[in-house]
């Protein structure tokens, strides 16, 4: 009887809990982002590789409005072909309706001279509007065109 007293106190307890609010499923968005500018610098070569830094300045429209830019790094390797990290922030970019600012990692192959390219994001830190904003993607690109497919959510109680 006393362990029957006791889990009708715990349910009774947990009755009184309020409900947690859990993140619904990530949206999905597609973006399009043209490159408007770019510079780099040679910062290194051994092996037959060369490692550049670059900053790139892209406007991006569709599901990802605004107009970031990404620092990264890249090394061309002796067939031609292209690996890179870096870092996109934005300061006022608009995702889901909300405008604010968000930094994410990115990394990236290429083709010689980045005439096709792909790779992986992740949002690190997002402020304003965007705060609570909670995303991962992917991207692919020929030229200086590029396609953003971006699954994100909200944290609840951000607005």
């Amino acid at each position: 009887m006393r362990k029957l007293t006791g889990m009708a106190a715990v349910v009774v307890a947990l009755l009184g809990v309020p409900v947690v609010a859990w993140a619904g499923p990530p949206t999905s968005t597609t973006a399009n982002g043209t490159l408007v500018s770019h510079d780099q610098q040679l910062v290194g070569s051994a092996g037959g590789n060369q490692t550049f830094d670059a900053v790139d300045h892209l406007v991006f429209t569709g599901g990802l409005i605004g107009s970031p830019v990404d620092t990264y790094t890249f090394t061309v390797h002796p067939n031609g072909s292209i690996t890179g990290h870096g870092t996109e922030t934005c300061s006022d970019c608009t995702i889901g309706g909300r405008t604010g600012s968000y930094t994410e990692r990115f990394s990236f192959t290429a083709t010689p001279n980045f005439a096709t390219f792909d790779g992986q994001f992740t949002i690190q830190d997002s402020g304003g509007g965007l705060s609570g904003l909670r995303a991962e993607g992917s991207f692919v690109g020929v030229g200086v065109a590029e396609t953003e497919q971006l699954n994100y959510h909200f944290e609840p109680g951000t607005s």
